[in-house]
């Protein structure tokens, strides 16, 4: 029975196709090539069965065949780690999304137009799926939801040290404001990536008495004094910067992942825990 719906021969060409698309994924930087992952995928498989005169039951048998590569070398391993492979399961879509257009292309006995039309749903889908839909996908992966938005919750106080030495509570000085948090540490990579965008919104809102923004670090044992301050300003960074060194403030605020970047309402509430991508739409509506 499985050798009447596998090829062994399509089975390493499948095996061949997947470390074949490696460079593609590569190439100009992961998840912005699905389309054209998706196209190369399509022609292959598209051609393959055309070359081979296939009808639609031996285009089936080869089809099968060619996915038993895919789900050993992308399924297997993220059921023995699926934590640590999760973020990117989006992207198998992308696999077999190319190879069913180019299968379902290639045995299709409708009009052009109409191949054309199914080949281009399949291509749009994948593009949707793993660029915007794999930002939703790692949002809630990272913090909980798909979009940051959470249901409003009291922001509790904290003591905080400012750029100029002081060392106060943080919400007497800031009532009624509509407050964005991006919390980060000196250690953390990706914050300093993210640090531009942080940047963009501090731009837009500076002149807004009604919005307060800090970059919120939360201070390791190892950093010198002064350190986080310095470490932004030697990067020509104009926000405003504060230091936590209560590490049960990331408890009360939920923060489980650097960067993470929290929006508080006017009514002294956090209604936003997320990425500071999406932070700038949300902030637009809550001010």
């Amino acid at each position: 029975m499985i050798k009447n719906c596998l090829s062994y021969r399509y089975i390493l060409i499948g095996f061949l196709l997947e470390f074949l698309i490696v460079p593609v994924r590569a190439w100009g930087g992961g998840w912005g090539n699905a389309g054209i992952l998706v196209f190369v995928l399509y022609i292959i498989t598209f051609i393959i069965l055309n070359k081979n005169g296939a009808n639609k039951q031996r285009s089936y048998k080869m089809v099968v065949s060619f996915l038993i590569p895919l789900f050993i070398l992308n399924i297997i391993p993220r059921m023995v780690n699926w934590e640590g492979t999760i973020s990117s399961l989006p992207e198998v879509s992308g696999h077999v999304f190319g190879i069913l257009a180019g299968y379902l292309f290639s045995i299709s006995n409708t009009r052009a137009y109409y191949k054309f039309g199914l080949i281009l749903t399949l291509f749009i889908a994948t593009i949707l799926i793993c660029t915007k839909g794999l930002d939703f996908w790692l949002h809630k992966q990272n913090y909980g939801t798909f979009t940051g938005k959470v249901s409003p919750y009291k922001a509790e106080n904290f003591s905080a040290t400012f750029e100029n030495g002081d060392i106060r509570q943080f919400f007497p000085f800031y009532k009624q404001k509509t407050i964005l948090l991006d919390f980060w540490y000196t250690g953390c990579g990706i914050c300093f990536r993210k640090f531009p965008e942080l940047q963009k919104i501090y731009n837009k809102y500076k002149e807004d008495s009604n919005v307060v923004i800090f970059a919120a670090n939360q201070y390791v044992k190892r950093d010198s004094i002064n350190q986080c301050f310095n470490m932004i300003r030697n990067r020509g960074y104009s926000f405003p910067v504060l230091m936590i060194k209560d590490s049960m403030v990331l408890r009360k605020y939920k923060i489980e992942s650097f960067p993470t970047t929290i929006i508080i309402n006017p009514k002294g509430e956090i209604v936003f825990r997320g990425d500071i991508l999406q932070a700038a739409q949300v902030l637009s509506s809550v001010n």
